[in-house]
């Protein structure tokens, strides 16, 4: 769980080369949802936040969670 605010976790996806594909408004830091990984919780805000439901039609079971330790993100 990150307790990173975007900002600072944006300096990792510059350091990655990962920072052309994520922007604020896609994203969603667990910390800052208030929600644990991987909680289903944070996969349905994600498609809210981006309104993938409505225009994509799609569900919680297409997101790709992305992860920095094993142990904190894969249950």
């Amino acid at each position: 769980n990150t307790t990173l605010p975007f900002s600072e976790f944006n300096r990792t996806l510059i350091s990655t080369g990962c920072s052309r594909f994520f922007t604020k408004e896609n994203t969603i830091l667990a910390a800052e949802q208030g929600s644990g990984k991987p909680e289903v919780k944070i996969f349905y805000d994600t498609l809210k936040k981006c309104n993938m439901e409505e225009i994509h039609k799609i569900s919680p079971e297409e997101i790709v969670m992305i992860g920095n330790e094993v142990s904190a993100d894969i249950r």
